[in-house]
């Protein structure tokens, strides 16, 4: 079975459900939807820690939501309301996720986290009386028959998530010295060059939070996780900054997500893409201006959106 990821605003949240539920569908797997349960339970059970207070990583609450969609998958029936200890080695710092995640390049699980969480009988009870509201009870009594519906194919999209994620055997390690070795690999002289002659778009694909340790001036953030969306102009979440016909240049942290997005964005037609080989950590290194200030001001207005996407 595929237990979904999360987005924590509603448009992320909802092309990502269709994204994972589009590939499970087409594998012919259970899909367990976790984003849009988690934008419920949020508000719905306030008490139970949903997020980190980075807004990022998992709190305590979601192995909790996890743990319930799988036994209500398997049993077909809620859990009764008791003492409940829920194991998830998965989000240890040790864990083979983890050098995964490190590997490619992306936000670590917290060292902090836990591999086994314990939930007292009121924790199960809050969250099964939030499950069973009125609200929720479309979403919830049905669990992991979701992936049963018809689910709109996704184009390109689907199809490259199918191919290189469902039918690969390699690590994430080996993804992104393939990509290397097949794309433009700038380095921060050379985007700064290009930067300074005009006629290109800097695209930081970095997630919000990263945003903090400074950004490139001019960089438009496009998170990696909504990045297909935001590229593709038949998308409602299209970006205008995102040009298949223009000059575009990525960069994430330390290159590996980017030089795999390079890859994602020639499969959606681009045709003159590159990346910046060392991420930001190499502009800084190299004693590029980043701009702290403007990463600040970013941050900010990414947590007003948020806000205003749950209130409406």
């Amino acid at each position: 079975m595929l237990t979904g990821t999360y987005q924590t605003d509603l448009a992320s949240s909802q092309q990502l459900v269709e994204a994972e539920a589009s590939v499970a569908a087409a594998a012919n797997i259970p899909y367990m939807e976790v984003s849009k349960r988690l934008q419920y339970l949020r508000n719905a059970a306030p008490k139970l820690t949903w997020l980190a207070t980075d807004g990022l990583h998992p709190g305590r609450g979601l192995p909790l939501l996890n743990a319930f969609l799988v036994y209500q998958t398997r049993q077909g029936a809620l859990p009764k309301p008791g003492p409940l200890t829920v194991t998830a080695p998965i989000h240890e710092s040790g864990s083979a996720l983890a050098e995964t995640l490190r590997q490619a390049d992306a936000p670590l699980p917290l060292p902090n986290m836990p591999g086994e969480a314990h939930y007292a009988s009121g924790a199960l009870e809050t969250f099964l009386n939030a499950s069973r509201s009125p609200r929720s009870s479309q979403q919830f009594v049905r669990g992991g028959r979701l992936c049963r519906r018809s689910i709109p194919a996704l184009g390109r999209y689907r199809n490259f998530m199918i191919r290189e994620v469902l039918m690969t055997d390699k690590t994430a390690a080996q993804l992104v010295q393939e990509a290397k070795s097949n794309i433009e690999n700038l380095t921060p002289d050379q985007v700064q060059a290009e930067i300074a002659a005009g006629n290109v778009t800097i695209v930081d694909i970095r997630d919000a939070p990263e945003l903090v340790a400074g950004t490139i001036p001019g960089a438009v953030h496009a998170s990696r996780g909504m990045l297909e969306f935001y590229a593709d102009p038949t998308s409602p979440s299209h970006k205008v900054e995102l040009n298949p016909e223009g000059r575009i240049i990525l960069h994430c942290a330390s290159g590996g997500r980017s030089a795999l997005a390079v890859h994602t964005l020639r499969c959606l037609g681009y045709k003159n893409v590159a990346h910046l080989d060392g991420g930001f950590k190499a502009w800084q290194a190299a004693g590029k201006a980043g701009g702290v200030e403007h990463a600040a001001t970013e941050n900010a207005t990414h947590a007003v959106l948020r806000k205003n996407r749950v209130a409406d």
